[in-house]
């Protein structure tokens, strides 16, 4: 209705005044109208981005062994170990 022309003057009517006449806050109008715009069907999510050079699993199964790895160097089994060749 906003876009429709006035056949007396020509001129388009105006979001401000439709929605002045309907009794409509101006937000609702460009809500609905946004509403409107997208109800097509939304595109998947896809990683953005360069492609990785190793997957995720990969990489997850490999920042597990080094977590492992690590605990067996830096843990309190290592320590006491440490400690006891010492004495």
């Amino acid at each position: 209705m906003a876009a429709t022309t006035s056949p007396t003057s020509a001129r388009r009517y105006g979001v401000a005044r439709v929605c002045r006449i309907w009794d409509v806050p101006r937000s609702s109008f460009y809500a609905d109208r946004r509403r409107a715009d997208t109800t097509t069907t939304p595109v998947p999510a896809q990683r953005r981005g360069p492609k990785p050079r190793v997957s995720d699993d990969a990489l997850l199964a490999a920042i597990r062994a080094e977590r492992v790895a690590e605990s067996l160097r830096f843990g309190l089994a290592f320590r006491r170990g440490e400690l006891a060749r010492r004495t």
